[in-house]
């Protein structure tokens, strides 16, 4: 009699387990795939996998959204032929015939230009940019460059240098040109290098995302064959859109 009774309860219990569990879907059935494991896989197709990521975790929309705002701008030319159109932290310009844009030769520059020699060493042009309002005052970059310049008869670069100021497009330019012994490096523990009979010019650039600092330096004789130049790149200068 107890037999049978403990026989009726187990039997009872069996069914009772089995009427409150629920059934694997179909579809997971097929594909072989608890349904935890499911939701970790469709997890790695949308943000990428192992795999696809060089072994490096998952990233999920915020890290990808914060990876794209902060890579940084790299400037931008319609063609690397000389005299094409180009573009840097925000200052649209046109390289006059002959100019030729380079890769920056550092991460401090917003972009570089390589101008024809004539006979030495090709004069270069660099932008730098530091941010909207960033970079000091105009008169103050005005007076290093000037500084960077030595006569070679010890007289005062600053009374040769030639200054000057224009407006272009709404952009207030205020440039300067001074001839002497420029002294190369010195910048990150670099030695400094004098070179004789060089050319500094240099442009402050005023405007809505400014200032912009244009630096050329090169050899006196070629830097003076780009004079008409010079004024057509500053012609050329706009607000990048």
């Amino acid at each position: 009699m107890k037999l049978a009774v403990w026989l009726l309860l187990g039997a009872a219990a069996v069914s009772a387990c089995s009427t409150n569990s629920k059934p694997v879907p179909e579809d997971v059935k097929k594909q072989g795939v608890p349904v935890a494991d499911k939701s970790a896989t469709d997890s790695k197709r949308a943000y990428g996998s192992d795999a696809m990521s060089g072994n490096a975790p998952a990233k999920g929309p915020a890290d990808i959204m914060n990876q794209a705002a902060n890579a940084p701008s790299s400037p931008t030319m319609e063609a690397s032929a000389s005299g094409a159109a180009g573009s840097a932290a925000g200052l649209a310009f046109k390289a006059p015939e002959g100019w030729k844009q380079v890769p920056p030769a550092s991460q401090m520059r917003a972009a570089q230009l390589s101008l024809p020699a004539a006979g030495g060493e090709a004069p270069e042009m660099v932008l730098f940019f530091f941010g909207s309002g960033q970079g000091g005052g105009t008169q103050d970059n005005i007076d290093r460059w000037i500084g960077q310049v030595q006569q070679p008869d010890g007289s005062s670069s600053k009374a040769k240098a030639k200054s000057a100021e224009r407006t272009v497009g709404g952009l207030k330019i205020t440039t300067v040109v001074v001839d002497g012994n420029y002294a190369s490096g010195g910048m990150m523990g670099q030695p400094t290098v004098m070179k004789e009979n060089f050319r500094l010019w240099g442009a402050v650039v005023e405007g809505p995302g400014g200032p912009w600092f244009w630096k050329c330096t090169g050899p006196k004789a070629a830097m003076e064959a780009q004079g008409a130049a010079f004024d057509a790149f500053l012609a050329s200068l706009i607000p990048a859109h």
